[in-house]
């Protein structure tokens, strides 16, 4: 009776663990993120599904963009059709968005097409730059305004960055939202209608993203008919919780995302700085705090 009771335990625990279910609790909470700021939901779908699945980058890149796909099509239906009106009738915001998808799609194909030429350990150097200067800025730990240092009008600023953020989408799996919301309040948009004019970009540059992922044998079908559901189910919790919060704190939060997201792809670049995260923890996690163990992490430091 014991060894069948441990038999059955042990059953359903791989069950309630099996790449399946850790798919769908993935997709459900990197929507929810997405929902929440427009943003990143790929970038956590990827980390997480690398580390918990243990798959490659390339293989969960394409996976990555499917999902947060559905997550964006349905936050674009929520945003739309809430009580507040996000987006007046204005060509001026439509000329700006008609410029993003366009330079957002030219980034996509320049990106695919060069994937195997460029280096990506550059490419993840210079995101991580541009990502570490973008969220200090809205943490506002650097004067001005977010472009006021950069001598280029709103059209300008939303091609160039339209432009980086869909090389950015095959390459390393990431959203454009990640770059684009930031542009967008930037060039003075309020996070509302920021986030619903990066969304409106991000799905026409994800599902261009997906689709050249399928057609190049990279997007498992079983894998996608895992995620949908908890993507479409998790988008409203998201989208629910950033209402509940004032412009300020919004912006600061994402702030805080784009350092963290920055820091994480910096940790999978620099094996220097995987072997000081790993001696800290090590240290930490020792009985014994002394003086020397200090220095030690000092020196490391120096090191990197």
């Amino acid at each position: 009776m014991k060894n069948f009771l441990t038999s059955t335990t042990t059953q359903a625990y791989q069950f309630n663990f099996s790449d399946k279910n850790k798919l769908k609790i993935i997709s459900f909470f990197a929507s929810g993120l997405s929902g929440f700021f427009g943003a990143a939901g790929a970038l956590f779908f990827n980390w997480t599904t690398q580390w918990w699945l243990e798959r490659d980058m390339k293989r969960v890149n394409g996976l990555a963009l499917f999902t947060i796909s559905l997550s964006v099509a349905t936050s674009i239906v929520i945003r739309i059709f809430l009580p507040v009106q996000i987006i007046h009738t204005d060509w001026r915001k439509i000329n700006i968005l008609i410029i993003s998808i366009a330079c957002g799609i030219l980034g996509v194909i320049f990106g695919k097409l060069y994937e195997k030429k460029l280096k990506e350990k550059h490419l993840r150097q210079l995101f991580v730059g541009i990502l570490l200067f973008v969220g200090f800025k809205l943490l506002g730990f650097i004067p001005g305004q977010l472009f006021s240092y950069i001598s280029m009008d709103a059209w300008t600023t939303t091609a160039v960055w339209s432009l980086i953020a869909g090389i950015s989408s095959p390459l390393l799996g990431m959203g454009v939202g990640v770059f684009l919301v930031p542009a967008f309040i930037g060039i003075g948009f309020s996070p509302d209608e920021g986030i619903l004019m990066s969304l409106i970009t991000t799905l026409i540059v994800m599902l261009l993203g997906a689709w050249l992922f399928h057609k190049a044998g990279r997007l498992d079908a079983q894998d996608m008919r895992y995620v949908w559901l908890p993507a479409i189910i998790g988008t409203p919790v998201g989208v629910w919780a950033s209402y509940q919060i004032s412009p300020a704190y919004f912006q600061h939060l994402f702030g805080i995302l784009l350092i963290v997201g920055a820091s994480k792809i910096f940790y999978d670049i620099s094996t220097r700085f995987q072997k000081f995260i790993h001696a800290v923890f090590s240290l930490c996690a020792s009985k014994e705090y002394g003086l020397h163990k200090i220095k030690l992490i000092f020196f490391i430091s120096l090191y990197i």
